[in-house]
């Protein structure tokens, strides 16, 4: 932002008026509020489905499952089916996906 004294010459109080006419502060009265509500904000840990899960890593992936080939997709069916905690199953989809140098011959 810019100051206010390169625009021209300069008032004393000025800016404190521009401030009390904006109606942003109040005069030592309480401003209205909303009490937070206490409420289950614990994210459950487990998917609640096989569809929950399948939204979650086509979100993770950035990719709809469906573009993702025969044996990929079975694979990801073979992990929703081993546990739906999602953690676990994030990261196994991680670990599938990660990129891996491959070298001829090496094993």
């Amino acid at each position: 932002t810019v100051p206010r004294s390169v625009f021209g010459e300069r008032k004393e109080g000025e800016d404190a008026e521009i401030l009390k006419e904006s109606g942003l502060f109040s005069d030592g009265a309480t401003l209205p509020f909303v009490p937070f509500e206490r409420g289950d904000f614990i994210e459950p840990v487990h998917f609640k489905d096989i569809l929950e899960a399948k939204l979650a890593i086509a979100s993770f992936l950035g990719r709809p499952l469906a573009t993702l080939h025969d044996a990929q997709r079975c694979h990801l069916d073979n992990l929703m089916a081993e546990t739906l905690h999602k953690k676990d199953l994030i990261n196994k989809v991680k670990a599938y996906f990660e990129l891996r140098l491959y070298q001829a011959g090496v094993q």
